[in-house]
């Protein structure tokens, strides 16, 4: 019974003694086991903890090399400059005014000390795709004129018609206070006018007879004097050359040009442009005016079914 006792005594120092002078029993026993895993990669780095469901941000004191995405503010930002790469700098001085599948007009939106050379822009839509010519301020027919850079000033507009060009020219022109001479010889549409004729001084024709005065007072609303219709003045040569006189110098297109091309207003503020086709789709587009150098000046939207 003695040797019982004296055996359980030693076990119990000798379990006592290991207990507390083993660290490394002593440490893995007070903390249990932890691995980590580290994850390399050009991503953002973590450490993943087993004992733990997620993800664990490193340590700040922990040098961190990674490639971080653009904020959506960075993308806005850039997305604003690429844009403004392809606006023109004419871009809100011309508008595209009036749409419809006859006409099309651009509006200067600038001070009246301003002109834009527009000749080489480009309008483009469904139905619409051309290139805004040169133009020539005074027609002159059966000649042949080259046309000039169109500048356009703030109290004119750009007018382009549906229509074929009358002249058969592929360039635009200004109408002028002449214009009623043409129709004559040309089918000029929405270009009609009437005609302008100057003045007769009562003086210069005093001397003739009272129906050769009557025949010549005609003369006044540019029409022709129809001889026939007075056989008194068939026998009267000096009141005929009168008459031959004033239709020869002013009742034309070109006599009515150097009675006129002096006045202010001798030139009208559109200049016209003959398409030759529709201009709108029966659909919804938008109409796209570029400059010279492919910038964005204005667009259009239009619906028409």
């Amino acid at each position: 019974m003695q040797s019982i006792i004296i055996f359980l005594i030693l076990a119990i120092i000798l379990g006592c003694y290991y207990y507390f002078f083993n660290p490394d029993t002593h440490h893995k026993t007070l903390e249990s086991p932890k691995k980590e895993i580290y994850f390399s990669s050009n991503q953002p780095k973590f450490y993943l903890s087993k004992n733990k469901n997620y993800l664990l941000k490193r340590k700040k004191n922990q040098k961190e090399t990674s490639i971080s995405s653009p904020s959506s503010q960075e993308i806005i930002s850039k997305t604003k400059k690429e844009t403004k790469k392809n606006i023109s700098p004419y871009f809100g001085k011309i508008k595209i005014g009036e749409v419809s599948s006859f006409r099309l007009s651009l509006l200067p939106q600038y001070n009246s000390n301003e002109k834009i050379n527009i000749s080489g822009w480009k309008i483009k839509g469904k139905r619409i795709q051309l290139t805004i010519p040169k133009g020539i301020s005074l027609f002159l027919p059966g000649t042949s004129q080259r046309g000039k850079d169109i500048y356009l000033k703030s109290d004119e507009r750009f007018l382009i018609l549906n229509e074929k060009n009358p002249f058969k020219i592929n360039l635009a022109f200004k109408k002028n206070k002449c214009f009623g001479y043409l129709a004559d010889d040309y089918n000029l549409g929405s270009l009609s006018s009437g005609k302008i004729c100057p003045p007769i001084s009562q003086k210069e024709i005093c001397h003739f007879s009272q129906d050769c005065r009557n025949l010549i007072s005609q003369l006044t609303s540019c029409q022709k004097v129809n001889y026939s219709d007075n056989l008194k003045i068939s026998f009267d040569s000096s009141c005929q050359k009168f008459i031959e006189n004033y239709i020869a110098k002013n009742l034309n297109y070109e006599g009515c040009i150097q009675n006129y091309y002096k006045d202010k207003d001798f030139l009208g503020k559109t200049w016209y442009f003959y398409f030759g086709h529709n201009i709108t789709c029966r659909c919804e587009d938008t109409i796209y005016l570029y400059d010279k150098n492919g910038l964005l000046v204005d667009k259009y939207y239009y619906e028409i079914y």
